[in-house]
């Protein structure tokens, strides 16, 4: 009997894919204006050459590369373009450490002997999965903890398999980075590898754990040292913000309440000041699983992921769904389909965490070889709410409880989400193709789409376009293919233009600079056109508004330091691409041999 081979079709869509969220996500989200942004711009400024004092103990490898990608684009700088142009440097790093990761769990896996249409079947999906949407679109060292997570795992594993202590030499290089990344993600990965991977004090040898143990404390030490050099704090150090000296209540963990869950699953405050889930870590993590509780990706009205959004169910006889692409209907919860999309939104995000939790729990109890993998967030969940209790320091806001944010255990709960996955992929079918496209479809619902023909829209895609580095090919693709714009009408009825080369203005440049300059010159340089940062003036380097002055310094090389460059951390992470090649290769050459 003919059996249709689905490996080519998922390969093709997991690259296609690939590439076409790289600038979906680039399109919509300008990492620039994110809420936290601000807080680690001083990174960027220092390895600019802005003389500023960087607040936070957190690793400097990560915003090292992002600074670097920026300054080798700064020529193109102006006010216009500026956010644009850092958005995208992030978006770029972000993007690598993202294949990385891809790469690694492709490879772990493997090793686990799933069969490699399942595992492509699951990269997709993980591909539109709101958490990693969450860590390519923000300037965050928690991707290096997805990136380099997999890797760690897939020697680990070995070691258990073969005993040869080298592979555990292997993991130093991969953990050092992760763990000088941020104190938070440090702890999950250190308790969820002690939780998972105890047995293997018992079967290492002394002799081999004490070298093991030198040489890592060694690593670690080194590039602590590094980064306290670079930075002046220590890496649990962060500046001290009133609004998070509280500890939250023990029982917050245990506290649920399903009516509110569904009844109000927005972020929203209530008269008391608290917002309606601020008292259940069980709440929050269902709404933001999967979602975007806190509205800072999809939700987030300073960015287009929110903007023109359509309306696609209407009440009316009058259009068809070819003329219009809506969608008349009064059938059963019509009026909220019609006019509160955004609340189904929530609640199709809620549900899908909902079946996800019940399902890793199930399987953890049922397929006890892989528990630990099904039940990886929960490392990272115990870290937040020992957090949330003042250990090591205060650190819970009462309004927003935002320390319990999925995303800062994304990199654990890929984990477990590509275990579920690869159950139910493995076997490839029409059903299971259908499941897919459900899913997918079912992420792009959810992040705000489809959209509205719009002008504004429009513009914006095709200006952001100049900045992406396929442009060229998006233009081929996708802004000027005449086949795509019969199919799906533009918004772009001023049929303006992606200019790749020169990345031309669709704005007056110069009067928006001269607005911009009276309004905030003196605020953010001082006479010497320095940049303001002094120990009795708050610093001005890290402003939005200011930004544009920074770059200009970096640009014309006027009143910079010589930023220290964290070489201690290059090498090590030189080292992990290393081994990363090497395994690519050895994977390639097995396979070349086995077919």
């Amino acid at each position: 009997m003919f059996k249709l081979n689905f490996l080519p079709i998922l390969l093709f869509t997991f690259f296609s894919s690939l590439f076409f969220s790289f600038t979906w996500i680039n399109s919509f989200y300008i990492s620039s204006r994110n809420v936290d942004f601000q807080k680690y711009y001083d990174y960027i400024n220092y390895f600019y050459g802005i003389d500023v004092d960087i607040d936070y103990g957190q690793g400097v490898f990560y915003y090292f590369l992002i600074a670097k990608r920026v300054i080798s684009k700064v020529d193109n700088v102006n006010l216009s373009n500026s956010e644009f142009i850092v958005s995208t440097a992030v978006h770029e790093v972000n993007f690598i450490f993202f294949i990385i990761g891809l790469a690694g769990f492709f490879l772990f896996l493997k090793e686990k002997k799933f069969n490699t249409e399942s595992i492509i079947a699951s990269l997709i999906i993980l591909l539109f999965f709101p958490q990693t949407i969450y860590l390519r679109s923000v300037m965050k060292p928690e991707i290096i903890a997805f990136a380099f997570t997999p890797w760690l795992l897939v020697y680990i594993e070995r070691y258990f398999e073969n005993r040869d202590i080298k592979n555990l030499f292997y993991v130093i290089p991969f953990i050092s980075l992760i763990i000088n990344s941020k104190a938070s993600t440090a702890g999950m990965l250190g308790l969820y590898l002690i939780f998972s991977y105890y047995k293997i004090f018992k079967k290492i040898k002394k002799k081999n754990f004490i070298l093991l143990l030198i040489t890592f404390l060694s690593v670690i030490s080194l590039t602590q040292l590094e980064n306290y050099y670079i930075t002046g704090n220590s890496l649990i150090e962060r500046p001290y913000d009133i609004e998070y000296d509280f500890k939250a209540d023990p029982k917050i963990i245990f506290n649920t309440n399903l009516n509110e869950l569904v009844r109000e699953p927005f972020f929203t405050i209530k008269d008391n000041g608290e917002t309606y889930h601020s008292r259940s870590v069980i709440n929050i993590i269902l709404l933001d699983t999967f979602g975007d509780y806190f509205n800072q990706l999809f939700d987030d009205q300073v960015n287009y992921f929110s903007k023109h959004r359509k309306n696609f169910f209407v009440d009316s006889n009058e259009s068809t769904f070819i003329e219009n692409r809506e969608i008349s209907y009064r059938g059963v919860y019509s009026w909220f389909l019609i006019n509160d999309l955004n609340r189904v939104r929530k609640l199709l995000s809620l549900f899908f965490s909902v079946i996800f939790y019940m399902s890793i729990l199930y399987l953890a109890l049922k397929d006890k070889k892989n528990k630990k993998y099904y039940l990886a967030p929960f490392a990272g969940l115990v870290v937040l709410y020992v957090n949330s209790l003042g250990i090591p320091s205060n650190n819970f806001n009462p309004i927003k409880a935002d320390t319990f944010k999925v995303f800062y255990f994304s990199s654990l709960l890929c984990i477990s989400l590509l275990f579920l996955l690869v159950k139910i992929f493995r076997k490839i079918n029409f059903l299971k193709i259908f499941v897919l496209l459900f899913f997918v479809c079912s992420f792009l619902f959810i992040s705000g789409h489809p959209r509205e023909n719009s002008q504004n829209l429009s513009e914006h895609l095709v200006y952001s376009n100049q900045f992406n580095p396929f442009c060229s090919i998006n233009n081929f693709l996708i802004f000027e293919n005449n086949i795509l714009k019969t199919m799906f009408p533009s918004g772009n009825i001023n049929n303006l233009k992606s200019d790749c080369t020169k990345k031309g203005n669709f704005t007056d440049n110069s009067k928006q600079r001269a607005a911009h300059d009276e309004q905030n010159l003196n605020k953010c340089i001082d006479k010497d056109n320095v940049i303001i940062n002094n120990p009795y003036n708050k610093s001005t380097s890290n402003l939005t508004e200011c930004r544009i002055y920074a770059l200009e310094q970096a640009k014309n090389k006027n009143n910079l330091i010589n930023p220290r460059t964290p070489f201690i951390s290059l090498l090590t992470g030189m080292i992990c691409i290393i081994f990363i090649i090497y395994e690519s290769q050895l994977f390639f050459r097995k396979k070349h041999k086995s077919g």
